[in-house]
């Protein structure tokens, strides 16, 4: 946890950490929504026809195999992707892998209960703006208060727990505040606040030290009622950008602006595992699902040396 301290006050939120490595399923590249402050984790590579349920069956098998704990199913918007509810099926059957999916919510209705009966748990959804200007001029539509809708009806179908995800930039710095009022009178919800680093969308000016964001939530959370202080320091993170504790990002000369630092192993359609975005020795290619263990091993061997 960490502790901010002035004069009077202690403000108290829980710092978000990747301890293990896990796998990061990049089901397509396509999205519904045109955020601002959108970094790319895959190319818009070809689709080989990789994925399917025979592929899902294997890479559990693998994964429990290899001790990984945790499958996460991202894009672009993985809703989009059709046979999603199936492949978490698959995922599901196994009893030791914690199984993620991270949306921007905005169709999340029509696949909610499937997803719920097909064995998924946990799911994030990202959200950069309660106002609906700001969520328009971010997100490049006004799809709000569907968004906000579907988080409800998420909950009441019974995720456990809904994480909203909230990037931080000086442009939204003023509704830290009114996130932490709306979502903790809600239950079972966590709010996963991260600061964005400079790029194509989001320029120098945008960007907030690790300290100015923690010193923000700090105040937002003292604003808030006694109930609501409380049930923050249990249910309020914050993910500072990944410090560089890994021999593959030391001698990086891309660490100090990157935004996801090599913590999983991503798969994406075209039959690439990247353990890093940018660096090409730390990418392995399978095209067949034969190939799938010795691609996830040979990149286990440079994770951990």
């Amino acid at each position: 946890m960490i502790s901010t301290t002035s004069n009077t006050t202690v403000r108290k939120f829980r710092l978000a950490e990747v301890s293990d490595l896990y796998i990061r399923i990049i089901l397509t590249n396509q999205c519904n929504n045109s955020c601002a402050y959108c970094f790319k984790e895959t190319g818009q590579g070809r689709d080989i026809g990789l994925f399917g349920m025979a592929f899902f069956q294997e890479l559990v098998k693998i994964a429990e195999k290899r001790q990984i704990t945790k499958i996460h199913f991202t894009g672009g918007e993985p809703l989009l992707e059709n046979r999603i509810a199936d492949y978490i099926g698959k995922v599901a059957e196994s009893s030791v892998i914690e199984l993620g999916l991270t949306t921007n919510g905005i169709i999340l209705h029509a696949h909610a209960e499937r997803l719920r009966n097909a064995g998924l748990r946990r799911i994030n959804i990202s959200l950069p703006s309660l106002r609906a200007s700001r969520y328009r001029a971010v997100c490049g539509n006004d799809t709000l208060e569907r968004v906000l809708t579907n988080i409800d009806l998420a909950l009441d179908i019974g995720f456990s727990p809904v994480k909203i995800n909230v990037p931080l930039y000086t442009e939204n710095l003023d509704e830290i505040h009114e996130f932490m009022e709306y979502f903790l009178r809600k239950e079972r919800v966590i709010l996963r606040f991260f600061s964005i680093l400079p790029n194509d969308g989001v320029p120098e000016t945008s960007h907030l030290s690790t300290e100015q964001t923690t010193a923000y939530l700090g105040e937002a959370i003292n604003r808030l009622p006694l109930d609501l202080q409380e049930e923050a320091t249990s249910r309020v993170y914050f993910r500072p950008p990944f410090k560089p504790s890994l021999s593959i990002c030391r001698t990086c000369t891309k660490k100090n602006n990157c935004q996801d630092q090599a913590k999983a192993l991503r798969i994406s359609r075209d039959g690439n595992i990247r353990l890093c975005l940018d660096n090409p020795k730390y990418v392995t290619r399978v095209r067949r699902i034969a190939d799938l263990d010795r691609g996830i091993s040979n990149l286990l061997k440079l994770y951990y040396g």
